[in-house]
């Protein structure tokens, strides 16, 4: 039995696109059906990108974690921050401009 406290951290790295980063949210939050972490790191987006990250709220489902840096790291570095911080057994990375449909998470894992 797995010691991690979640099924999947989903990684997902932002950097402004604000319209996408909101369909991409939503998707997550209504379509994941396993217990997860979503992993959100912002790469120095404008602060509207922002302030709607941090009014994010997870579900019974998905828990929220905020990263924001002060510089754009770029994908692979911002990931990597993320990786530092997992607590799951599976690990999904995700571009900001997806949108998920129903059992997405569970059939991949």
């Amino acid at each position: 039995m797995s010691s991690a406290r979640y099924r999947c951290d989903i990684i997902v790295v932002t950097w402004n696109k604000l319209d996408y980063i909101k369909e991409c949210v939503e998707s997550i939050l209504k379509h994941t059906d396993v217990k997860s972490r979503l992993i959100k790191v912002d790469n120095a987006s404008e602060e509207e990108t922002k302030a709607y990250l941090r009014a994010l709220k997870g579900t019974d489902t998905v828990d929220i974690k905020l990263i924001f840096n002060n510089t754009n790291l770029g994908p692979g570095k911002a990931r990597n921050k993320a990786l530092e911080i997992i607590d799951a057994e599976y690990v999904c990375f995700a571009d900001s401009d997806i949108v998920v449909t129903p059992g997405w998470l569970s059939t991949m894992i």
